[in-house]
């Protein structure tokens, strides 16, 4: 059976993966093999406005519900609101999830038997392919997200490093 949603998903991750493979490290001065993000730091603090004239963020585990008035609550949106040692996970149909511990680094075997659950059309090839090119947060990303959301492509843009 054809998964088109997860063969597109994958494609792009291949993609991604094939990019790093081919164009290999480079020194851009940040090449500690941490991931860095424009919104959020590595330590899950998060900006939420400045409600009472001062700038106010929300600790790793919160996220800004309300920018204007400056609130936090507990969860977070995406792994930027999470330490720097966790993920984001959520529910299907749910916005809001909680911060995970990662653990170790995720292993090629694990990445390959998540991607070929989530499609068995993926080859070993694609997959060593996958765990060569794609950086721990992304193959941390894949591991954990549910086969729904990589079916559909909405799993682990940003952990991945490809914009919408």
């Amino acid at each position: 059976m054809y998964n088109q949603p997860l063969s597109i998903a994958l494609a792009t991750c291949l993609a991604l993966a094939a990019a790093v493979v081919a164009c290999g490290p480079t020194d851009d001065g940040d090449s500690d093999g941490s991931s860095s993000s424009s919104s959020g730091s590595a330590n899950g603090v998060t900006p939420c406005g400045a409600f009472d004239g001062s700038p106010k963020s929300c600790p790793a585990g919160q996220y800004c519900a309300d920018e204007t008035l400056s609130i936090c609550e507990n969860g977070c949106l995406s792994n930027t609101n999470c330490a720097d040692d966790q993920l984001c996970q959520k529910d299907p149909g749910y916005d809001v999830g909680t911060c995970q511990n990662t653990g170790s680094a995720v292993s090629c075997a694990d990445l390959c038997a998540k991607l070929q659950a989530c499609d068995p059309a993926i080859t070993q090839a694609q997959c060593d392919q996958a765990c060569a090119g794609l950086n721990d947060t992304c193959k941390s990303c894949i591991v954990g997200a549910n086969c729904t959301e990589l079916n559909d492509g909405t799993a682990c843009y940003a952990e991945c490093g490809v914009s919408e």
